[in-house]
């Protein structure tokens, strides 16, 4: 299993299937709230185009998500870490998806790490469209 890490700025809800089929994954939307200013981000939009690779993950969201980095709070780790264990039993990649362009300023990168470390599962961060993934 690995666990891959996108940001949705810059890209289609088509090419996040496209990388779910390529990786044999499943997405986990783990924005806090998850709404967006562009209507196909929202849950139910994103839910109908993705279908069952898609679940919604609270919490591995960032309660503080209008903050800065110093200031991320993860809703409840201990509990998300059990829902990825779920698809860790069942060898399924997984795909953490947030807004955030950027890894290095986003929570996702603390999930993914802490999630690495529970489990002992690769990380694989896709940083921009096209990328091949960095570890």
């Amino acid at each position: 299993m690995t666990i891959y890490t996108i940001g949705y700025t810059g890209r289609t809800p088509e090419q996040i299937l496209g990388i779910l089929n390529e990786h044999d994954a499943i997405l986990l939307d783990i924005r806090y709230n998850p709404r967006s200013r562009v209507p196909h981000w929202n849950k139910g939009p994103l839910s109908r185009t993705l279908g069952d690779r898609y679940r919604h993950v609270p919490e591995l969201g960032n309660i503080n998500y209008k903050g800065t980095v110093e200031q991320i709070q993860i809703n409840d780790l201990p509990a998300g870490i059990e829902i990825v264990r779920q698809f860790h039993t069942h060898n399924r990649n997984v795909v953490l998806m947030c807004v955030c362009a950027d890894v290095s300023t986003c929570h996702r990168k603390l999930v993914a790490e802490a999630l690495g470390k529970a489990l002992g599962i690769e990380i694989c961060h896709l940083e921009r469209p096209g990328d091949t993934g960095q570890t």
